[in-house]
This record gives structure tokens, C-alpha cells and sequence, in this order.
């Protein structure tokens, strides 16, 4: 009784603790997603009116090397100053998928963005393109990335990604199953402590009335089961034993 009653508590707890952890990972999982993308969209917005803004300026110059240039140098350099303000990482590449512009390399690999991604991003319509990972190994760890597409008016289309590092939703997840792992060993200790405290008042009485029958089958009719009181199905045992005893 006392191996099945905590195995039972210790089951029901940890499949508690399970259920209610998971749970919330996934909802604070989501949640974080969904703030982290909607600053990456913010700071998309604001990169694109401000390249948009320099390109315009580069068509006017009608291929003058020396201001191109300074232009282009303007566009890395205000995009570099939105990623360090936002924390995030600013690229921008062609419809090839290779790098041609970009506030922080760092973390970039040297590959070019999958077909599939830039025809995803270009088929939003304007809208952003959300995504969680690698990129199919153009990063070297998880980013959340915002992407869009940007239509250059009498020029070939860009394609504008905004990423922030994955590692704090890493760290969360690492921090959190520590935290379930604590938990749930507390759990357990706590199961064991009641289960002893509640097999005791449980299984006392049930001693007493096998102790009373093996001395009744040993020859001593006196015996009978005391201080076992309650309506309960052992005080009813113990009662049934001590009339029959008494039939006897």
C-alpha cells in the first residue's frame, strides 16, 4: 500500500509540475517571439525609410563614383547606428541572396540566403517575413529575423533582414529546466514526506489487526483489536475481526 499510494502522489506530481511547466515554457516561448519580432519590425521600418531615403539621393547622382560612395558609407553607417541602438543586426542583400550591406558581419557566415526564403519574403506583399533559426546555416547560432522585401524605384529590389540573437530564449529554456528539475525534486521529497505521514495513520490499525489475527490463530481468543476508531473500511474491519472473535 504504502509503494502503490507513493508512486501514485510522486506520478501525479511530477506529471503536474510537467504539464504546468511545459505549458508555460510554450506561452512565454511565444510571447517573447512575438515581442522580439514586433521590435524587429520597428526597427524594419525605420531601416528602410532611412536606406530608401539614401537611394533616392544615389539616383540624382547619376553615377558619380566619389559620391556614391559617401552615400553608401551614410547608409552603413546610419544602419549600424539602428542595430547598436535596437541591439539587433541589419543586412541587406540582392535578389541572389548574397550579403551587400551590412551594420554587423559578425555573426554571418558567408553563405547566401536560400531561394526559398528570399521567395518567401518577396511573396509577403509588404508584410514581414518572420523566421527562427539559422537561415539553412547563414548564421552561425539562432536568430529571430524580420525580413521584407524593399521595391527600389528605377532600381533591382533589396531584400532588408533584421535579426536579434536566440541566445537569451536559450538561456530562459536553460534557466527553466534547471528551475523544473528543482522543482520537481522538491515535489518528490515532499510526496515521500506524506506518504509517510499518511501511511502511518493508514497502516498502524492494519498492523494491529494482523498482529491480533495471527495471535487469535495462535490459540489466544482473548485478543481483539483496540484504538480503532472512524467509520472508515479499516475501523469496519477491525470491528468485523473483533465480532467474529467474539462468535468464536
Amino acid at each position: 500500500i504504502s509503494v502503490a499510494f507513493f508512486s501514485t502522489v510522486a506520478t501525479l506530481m511530477i506529471l503536474g509540475v510537467a504539464v504546468m511547466g511545459l505549458s508555460q515554457l510554450v506561452l512565454f516561448s511565444r510571447y517573447f517571439a512575438q515581442e522580439r519580432f514586433a521590435t524587429l519590425d520597428d526597427v524594419s521600418d525605420l531601416a528602410a525609410r532611412t536606406a530608401a531615403y539614401v537611394w533616392d539621393g544615389l539616383e540624382e547622382m547619376n553615377g558619380q563614383d566619389k559620391e556614391v560612395g559617401a552615400r553608401l558609407e551614410n547608409i552603413l553607417s546610419k544602419v549600424d547606428l539602428i542595430g547598436q541602438s535596437a541591439n539587433v543586426y541589419i543586412f541587406f542583400t540582392d535578389s541572389s541572396g548574397r550579403v551587400a550591406l551590412a551594420s554587423n558581419s559578425d555573426h554571418l557566415t558567408g553563405q547566401a540566403l536560400p531561394a526559398e526564403v528570399l521567395e518567401a519574403v518577396a511573396a509577403g506583399g509588404g508584410e514581414a517575413y518572420h523566421e527562427m533559426g539559422r537561415m539553412d546555416g547563414v548564421f552561425d547560432e539562432r536568430f529571430y529575423v524580420s525580413a521584407r522585401y524593399i521595391q527600389r524605384a528605377g532600381g533591382p529590389g533589396v531584400y532588408l533582414f533584421v535579426c536579434a540573437s536566440g541566445q537569451m530564449l536559450e538561456d530562459f529554456v536553460a534557466r527553466f529546466g534547471s528551475n523544473f528539475l528543482l522543482s520537481a525534486c522538491l515535489m518528490l521529497v515532499f510526496a515521500s514526506a506524506l506518504t509517510m505521514v499518511l501511511m502511518r495513520s493508514l497502516t498502524d490499525p492494519l498492523h494491529r489487526i494482523s498482529e491480533a489475527a495471527q495471535k487469535f490463530g495462535g490459540g489466544d481468543f482473548s485478543v481483539r483489536v483496540e484504538d480503532v476508531d472512524g467509520d472508515g473500511e479499516i475501523a469496519d474491519l477491525a470491528r468485523t475481526f473483533n465480532t467474529m472473535a467474539a462468535n468464536l
